[in-house]
């Protein structure tokens, strides 16, 4: 049996984590803005409006740190696709819907999940390939599947 990669452990738990505070966070997210800005980097991202955003800035930002206000519902819809703003002082902001946002984590975290399942070995006696009982055999091959068959 292969041994488990830790990493991959940590990324499907990690990812699991981000799915769950995503989905609840989704539709509290329209009447909501957080965010994040640092100056040392001249970026930020947080969630607004139903929307990831990712921003960068042409300049040092005043007002840097963390924060959460309530606001209006959006103008614009929830569903539109990930567009491009563009900030003063050449930078620009990638707006990415929640839900889309969100699917783009549960897909490989659903295949890291599945991946990393564990296999129940197939006992002494079965056929290794499709597990059919082989007790009294001795054609040496599978009935079921026609997989030759170990002797051992």
């Amino acid at each position: 049996m292969r041994r488990r990669s830790r990493t991959t452990r940590v990324l499907k738990w990690v990812g699991t984590a981000f799915c769950v505070a995503s989905f609840a966070a989704s539709p509290v997210s329209v009447r909501v803005d957080c965010g994040y800005v640092s100056d040392a980097f001249a970026s930020g991202c947080g969630l607004s409006y139903g929307f990831y955003w990712i921003g960068w800035y042409g300049r040092p930002v005043r007002g840097c740190g963390f924060w959460c206000k309530r606001v209006d519902p959006p103008v614009h819809s929830e569903l539109s696709l990930p567009n491009h703003t563009t900030n003063t002082g050449g930078g620009g902001t990638i707006w990415i819907p929640a839900k889309f946002g969100s699917l783009l984590i549960v897909l490989p975290t659903a295949l890291l999940w599945w991946l990393d399942r564990r296999r129940i070995p197939v006992p002494v006696g079965y056929c290794q390939n499709c597990g059919y009982d082989l007790t009294g055999n001795v054609s040496g091959r599978c009935p079921e599947c026609g997989k030759p068959v170990n002797s051992d």
